[in-house]
């Protein structure tokens, strides 16, 4: 919680909570000291948790819940589904992330964009960190670490306008679509990565994709020589000796002003091989694929489709 404070001015966290006795117990009535200001939890309830998620195969649907009120009857089983799924397995939320702007519609009304995550990462300083063009120019910006042409929405953090042909691009998933998805649940079957189908649908959606290099990530990280630190509300990368807590590391990127700033090292427009043509993510059904053709494709380099 404390790096997301480095993200002031730039984004807000919103913990939207399915069990309201999660929230800490010293934020129940107050904010505690170590709560940044752009983190707020979000009391939504267990009912209306999986009736909101029950509008994810009616992303064109007016659908304003504004309570635990009845909703049409074609969505309850759906709902109900949904909510034991979460009890027995709530790592399934995972398979919903591309829907959040259709989901959680009322939370995002006054915010431009939204974007999905993951916990286990540290935020520097995000009014340094997203370029201009990542906020006008695009309508999805995935940040990767160095493997760009793996062609996917990196479920680390991939933002997205808050717009509804962009918020309901998820929607080419067949897997999501009413009927195969409320059978999918009630059979228990393995939940299918949001970092699949989805980056296919960014394309059949003809959206603007920004995938760009600008993460660290532990996964190649050779001790603690080649940690990670938050320092001066920057994440920075020691490497040999330089590790002084990270107060002489190299930052991941630089502090320039907002109308000449650039994090990428080049751009190339490039295009996408078949759907199934090459295989290059294991953990993503071999029907969606996004590999791009060649194999020259540095580690700092920018993909746009």
């Amino acid at each position: 919680a404390r790096s997301c404070g480095n993200a002031i001015g730039a984004v807000d966290v919103l913990l939207l909570l399915s069990d309201p006795s999660a929230v800490p117990v010293e934020a129940r009535e107050s904010r505690p000291p170590w709560l940044p200001d752009n983190v707020h939890f979000v009391k939504v309830g267990a009912n209306r948790f999986a009736r909101l998620h029950a509008r994810i195969p009616y992303p064109r649907a007016r659908q304003i819940y504004p309570g635990d009120e009845d909703i049409d009857e074609r969505r309850e089983p759906l709902a109900a589904a949904l909510r034991d799924a979460f009890i027995r397995n709530p790592r399934q939320l995972v398979e919903f992330k591309p829907a959040i702007g259709v989901v959680f519609q009322e939370y995002l009304r006054n915010y431009s964009h939204w974007a999905f995550g993951d916990f286990d990462i540290l935020m520097g300083d995000m009014n340094a960190f997203l370029d201009e063009d990542e906020l006008r120019a695009f309508d999805v910006v995935s940040f990767g670490f160095g493997d760009s042409w793996r062609a996917y929405a990196r479920g680390q953090w991939t933002h997205h306008k808050n717009l509804p042909h962009v918020n309901a691009a998820y929607s080419y998933c067949s897997f999501l679509g009413a009927a195969r998805l409320e059978d999918r649940l009630l059979r228990g079957a393995h939940y299918e990565s949001a970092e699949g189908c989805y980056s296919t649908a960014l394309a059949q959606a003809s959206l603007r994709f920004k995938i760009t290099t600008k993460h660290f990530t532990d996964a190649t990280q050779k001790g603690d020589k080649d940690a990670a630190w938050l320092a001066e509300s920057e994440i920075r990368r020691c490497a040999g000796d330089e590790d002084d807590e990270g107060r002489h590391c190299r930052p991941l990127a630089p502090r320039t002003p907002r109308e000449k700033r650039s994090n990428q090292n080049r751009w190339e427009r490039v295009r996408r091989l078949p759907v199934g043509a090459k295989r290059c993510m294991n953990w993503v059904n071999p029907a969606y694929q996004t590999c791009l053709e060649g194999g020259d494709y540095d580690a700092g380099d920018t993909v746009v489709l």
